[in-house]
């Protein structure tokens, strides 16, 4: 308590401050206040001191006014404690508190500040952090949060004010809580960069998940007090436009070695279909002199005694030689002729027991057993007699080949539903096979060393063959997916478990077959899942 001559030497100070000084009794008026005051709030000396005090405060902070008066009647300090004041214009001004009490309460000693351009800067500071389209905190030392806008609230999901009071390393994942603390020591402790430091890494939110941001680390000093500005960018849509974008270049790159894939094959089929020209005017040219060959032969055959075993040795391994030459010849005629077919309706199984049949000296010879599952008929197709059952000869007579002596061969027929089909088997043309339709189809299956994975992709190439030299034309398959084609149908070969191969013919129903019940006595097996699927 100041009294007497020190009171009269310190009144000079009370006058002559800058913050407003005063004070008031537990009446609620003021008892001295100082021109700082009068200053501060327009208010002449008699009007402040003859008014009481708590008619100055606006009305939404007397509450919090009383409570404080109440605290220091029981002795308690106030510190910074802010309301609002009426200035005599009629507006308010901010005022900042720091007051004690003195005589048992009786009197009360305060200095305050007015804060009102502080406080309306921090208002336009908040407004324009509220309206940032990012996220935005900022964090102490310590990393505690002491302010967040609306967007960084929404990007981890927490309510209003959620983020407030939480220490910002603790919504990253623990491999990102201490790079980041550092970054912000380090944002304290160094001189201010050129550019603030940036950090990509994810945040959690409330629900668990974790979301791509960007982290901008800003100092923001002040003579009073200094914190990072935190900005956050949620980067989760860059993020799925760069997997896209991946995922886009990735396609066009599929999609290039598909384009290159297709040149190589149009160049193929350009250089067979040149081949195929070639050797049928090759074969018209060769055909007549091995005719001529081996009416020769035969002549000389006759003349030759019978005694001259060697001579009638040599003339065999000459008509053996002419006939493999002539049989390569009528082969590449066959893959060089007309595409015209003589069409009919057949029944796919009678021609299974034709080439059976034809087949069945070899059949016996090689001591081969035959299984049959044929579904019931009839299954008709649309399709040149001769030509198919070349096909099937063709198959059966390569099984027997492939097994030697022993094994078995199974023959099944029935309908089933097209898959779907390679872009090399016809998908695209009107005339041939599409997903879904309705087929006939023969399995024709061995028990022999199988195709090895290395050349199964050329199994249908002209003259490619796995025979030993001078046993195989390698033009029989790729006939049989000709004709099979021009049928607009699908041939497919595979392996089978746990030895052989199994060849699956898919060719187009007639309407009549379709229509035809079947017995469910004779369900074939799905001979080739991911072409064909057997159905009622």
């Amino acid at each position: 308590m100041v009294a007497g001559s020190d009171e009269q030497e310190l009144a000079p100070f009370f006058d002559l401050a800058l913050d407003m000084l005063c004070i008031a009794g537990s009446d609620g008026y003021f008892k001295r206040v100082n021109p700082a005051f009068m200053r501060t709030l327009g208010y002449s000396e008699e009007e402040l001191l003859s008014t009481p005090f708590v008619d100055f405060v606006h009305p939404e902070d007397r509450a919090g006014t009383f409570r404080e008066m109440e605290k220091l009647r029981h002795g308690e300090e106030t510190v910074f404690f802010t309301n609002r004041y009426r200035h005599r214009s009629g507006g308010y001004c901010w005022i900042e508190w720091n007051a004690a009490p003195a005589g048992e309460g009786r009197r009360i000693y305060a200095a305050a500040r007015d804060i009102t351009k502080r406080r309306r800067a921090d208002e336009r500071f908040r407004l324009v952090v509220n309206a940032a389209p990012n996220g935005v905190v900022m964090v102490t030392v310590e990393g505690e949060i002491i302010l967040s806008n609306p967007r960084a609230e929404l990007i981890t999901q927490l309510p209003a004010g959620g983020l407030d009071g939480r220490r910002f390393p603790e919504l990253l994942p623990r491999p990102e809580r201490e790079p980041v603390m550092q970054a912000i020591r380090e944002c304290f402790e160094e001189a201010p960069a050129e550019f603030p430091a940036t950090r990509e890494c994810l945040i959690g939110c409330s629900d668990g998940s974790l979301v791509p941001v960007s982290l901008t680390f800003t100092l923001v000093a002040s003579e009073v007090e200094s914190f990072v500005l935190i900005v956050i960018v949620d980067l989760s849509e860059r993020w799925q436009t760069q997997r896209q974008l991946r995922q886009s270049e990735e396609q066009v790159q599929r999609s290039a070695r598909e384009l290159h894939e297709m040149r190589l094959l149009l160049i193929q089929a350009e250089k067979m279909d040149s081949m195929g020209r070639l050797s049928a005017g090759v074969a018209h040219e060769v055909k007549n002199p091995l005719a001529m060959l081996q009416l020769g032969l035969e002549l000389i055959d006759r003349r030759i005694m019978d005694e001259d075993e060697r001579a009638k040795g040599v003339l065999k391994m000459m008509q053996d030689a002419i006939e493999r030459a002539n049989r390569i010849v009528s082969e590449m005629l066959d893959m060089a002729r007309t595409r015209d077919l003589e069409l009919a309706h057949l029944d796919v199984n009678e021609l299974v027991q034709e080439a059976e049949q034809l087949c069945r000296h070899e059949l016996m010879t090689s001591k081969i057993e035959i299984h049959e599952a044929l579904g019931d008929s009839p299954l008709l197709v649309h399709a040149d007699r001769a030509k198919l059952l070349q096909v099937l000869i063709n198959l059966v007579m390569n099984s027997i080949h492939a097994m030697g002596a022993g094994g078995l061969l199974r023959l099944s027929t029935g309908r089933g539903t097209m898959g779907e089909i390679a872009r090399d088997e016809g998908a695209r043309t009107s005339d041939h096979l599409r997903a879904h339709d309705r087929v006939v189809v023969v399995c024709i299956e061995d028990t022999g060393s199988g195709i090895h994975e290395s050349v199964a992709h050329r199994i249908f190439e002209p003259f490619f063959t796995t025979k030993p030299t001078g046993q195989g034309t390698g033009l029989g398959l790729a006939v049989a997916k000709s004709i099979v084609e021009l049928h607009g149908g699908v041939i497919s070969l595979e392996n089978r478990k746990p030895t052989g191969v199994r060849v699956t013919i898919s060719l187009p129903a007639s309407p009549d077959s379709q229509q035809t019940p079947r017995s469910k006595g004779h369900e074939i097996e799905k001979p080739y899942a991911s072409q064909v699927a057997t159905g009622p």
